[in-house]
């Protein structure tokens, strides 16, 4: 028994979200970190000794990996958290759906 044709496109759809969603994730979270690098960058290049510059330089990057790794969690779930809740509403539509379809479809007694 083949997927019935809202199915396909739910799961069209989610793949689809997942795809889009995670880079879009990504993306802003990668523009947060690279602002917060190109602060700490500006900080480091104010400093007096090279040698200062040069470890301060040396933090802020291994920071910004570091902080970027840590995120990948957090865009995972921000991607994929939507799906399942997106797919209760779709059984809960058609639950109702078919629900109503029963009830005005069907013969009425009157009522004595």
């Amino acid at each position: 028994m083949g997927l019935r044709r809202w199915k396909r496109i739910g799961v069209a759809l989610s793949i689809i979200w997942a795809t889009v969603a995670w880079f879009y994730a990504r993306h802003v979270d990668l523009d947060i970190h690279s602002d917060v690098l190109n602060a700490e960058l500006t900080r480091c290049v104010g400093l007096s000794s090279e040698k200062e510059q040069s470890d301060c330089i040396k933090r802020a990057r291994e920071d910004f990996v570091e902080s970027f790794q840590a995120d990948w969690l957090y865009i995972s779930a921000l991607a994929l958290a939507p799906i399942p809740i997106c797919w209760l509403i779709a059984y809960g539509v058609v639950v109702l759906t078919r629900r109503n379809r029963r009830v005005v479809d069907s013969p009425h007694e009157p009522q004595r």
